[in-house]
């Protein structure tokens, strides 16, 4: 064998290309030789689904197959002492794992689940012993029994670096989540991703948890949480990435106090990156509340319907609370539980938008709404194009059902602008008006400026109006490369744009043929 081989970090690395699913493929390698060995075994117990397989290493007079559901472990009654006997081939294979899925589930997963008497036994029986001393990642499920989620705590270690844990049930469980993070402090203060996720309206998230997990990078928060959580949050320097999706809980934020909303006190030094899944309410007193001096992208999402001057004061605090040199992606959704009666009633316009334009590296817009209209003219298209050079993506896309009810003016003379000033635009949805457009022998579309990097549009709820074929060649001058317009699993949606799509086509064909020709 080549002495390569006897490498155990290259071993490591090739066997960890193996998918998880091969066990026998790495316990064949683990019995090739003995260069072999520990590196496959390693990979082979790297992350297993659950603690059965471990369990089952220990003598079974301890444990047993449960008669109800062979895929269940349960706890042999009555239960005997242990002895460190026991416990060798066990610890043997416990160190060599360094992530762990925690689930309740049977059906997906050809490992055996452990029952939660099983499950508590085996975390208590040595209190002073660390079950798994390398567990990096640790993500239990929100179907696995109350013993476990009561119980979970127990496998945090020191080399913890991710942890997801997950509690969807509506029945009341008293705090077992909260009380499973205030472990974390003092037994994982290394952890680096954070994953919660609480019952609905379920106990809000106390404070104290995070302010000493100095290293936490990433925090994903599904769950109602008291506001001086965010004071604790402001004041951790490595945290870049944090989402809040509160929108499914009757209560956001809890305990915000009326000079909390209004006082800009709270400064996100390092964040790089925050999603809001709120109502745009509760997302307007936050952003109020705070600055993120360093914040490249922000996503603020709501499924409730939204009034056009809320939108508008979050487009304000934006602008305000971010830095106009560091932000270059902004993601607004609202709006998908709205009624029929509440669409298109109001409006975001120019107006509204005309402060994002202050932000010079922006790459990504997108302003998606159910229920309100966007409005914008030639105009204020041409200010956003000459703003954002740098723009890779612009989807201005509203819902409103019937397309003629779309008090849209913007016309394809707007998009030669963005053909011009935006030469990186590469993905753009928008409304447009083309009933008007005018095609001339001696001028051509957009002066002449083109974007080569687009290849397809989404033009929403508006039809094709007026010659389809003018429409297409206009396309076609300031957008040479565009191929598909509303395509949807590779058919055009929308009959009034078939013939446009139809001329393009033909135009791309002649564009490629030799000029004598």
């Amino acid at each position: 064998m080549h002495r390569i081989l006897t490498i155990p970090e290259l071993l490591h690395l090739i066997f960890g290309e193996i998918d998880a699913d091969e066990g026998r493929l790495l316990l064949a390698l683990a019995l090739t030789c003995r260069a072999f060995k520990e590196p496959a075994l390693d990979c082979l117990w790297a992350s297993p689904d659950g603690l059965a397989n471990l369990v089952e290493v220990l003598p079974t007079d301890l444990w047993r197959v449960s008669k109800e559901n062979p895929k269940i472990l349960r706890l042999r009654s009555p239960v005997r002492p242990t002895t460190e006997v026991d416990w060798e081939r066990f610890d043997l294979y416990a160190r060599r794992v360094r992530g762990l899925y925690l689930r309740a589930t049977t059906r997906w997963i050809k490992s055996r689940v452990l029952s939660g008497k099983l499950f508590r036994w085996l975390v208590s029986s040595r209190p002073h012993h660390q079950l798994l001393p390398n567990l990096s990642f640790l993500s239990c499920a929100s179907d696995v029994p109350a013993e476990v989620h009561d119980s979970v705590y127990t496998l945090f270690c020191p080399r913890l670096a991710k942890l997801d844990v997950q509690r969807w049930s509506e029945r009341p469980v008293p705090g077992n989540v909260s009380t499973t993070l205030l472990h974390l402090p003092q037994r994982s203060p290394n952890i680096r991703t954070l994953t919660v996720t609480m019952p609905r309206n379920g106990e809000p998230i106390p404070g104290g948890i995070f302010a000493s997990l100095k290293r936490l990078k990433k925090l994903r928060l599904h769950a109602s949480v008291m506001f001086h959580v965010f004071v604790e949050l402001s004041s951790l320097p490595n945290l870049v990435d944090l989402e809040l999706d509160i929108d499914r809980h009757s209560r956001a934020i809890v305990g915000q106090t009326a000079e909390e909303r209004t006082a800009p006190g709270l400064t996100f030094c390092a964040l790089e990156h925050l999603t809001l899944g709120m109502p745009i309410t509760a997302a307007n007193a936050l952003l109020s509340a705070c600055r993120f001096p360093r914040l490249q992208r922000i996503d603020v999402t709501t499924q409730s319907v939204t009034a056009s001057t809320s939108l508008d004061r979050t487009f304000q605090l934006i602008h305000e609370h971010c830095n106009h040199t560091h932000l270059d992606t902004i993601w607004i959704e609202s709006g998908e539980h709205a009624l029929p009666h509440e669409v298109g009633r109001e409006a975001i316009t120019a107006v509204s938008l005309e402060c994002l334009c202050d932000f010079r590296r922006l790459c990504c817009c997108v302003i998606m709404t159910w229920e309100l209209c966007i409005i914008l003219n030639d105009e204020s298209v041409k200010k956003m194009a000459m703003s954002w050079p740098r723009l890779e993506d612009l989807t201005l896309r509203n819902l409103v059902t019937h397309p003629w009810a779309i008090p849209t003016a913007t016309t394809l003379e707007g998009l030669a602008h963005l053909a011009r000033f935006c030469p990186l635009l590469n993905e753009l949805s928008i409304d447009i008006q083309t009933a008007d457009t005018i095609v001339s022998a001696n001028v051509k579309p957009g002066g002449g400026f083109c974007n080569r990097a687009l290849l397809a549009v989404e033009f929403n709820q508006s039809p094709a109006l007026g010659n389809c074929a003018k429409i297409a060649a206009f396309l076609h001058a300031i957008f040479p490369n565009l191929w598909e317009i509303n395509y949807i699993d590779g058919e055009v949606r929308g009959e009034t744009w078939r013939p446009v799509v139809e001329v393009l086509e033909v135009l791309q064909f002649a564009s490629r043929w030799e000029k004598h020709t």
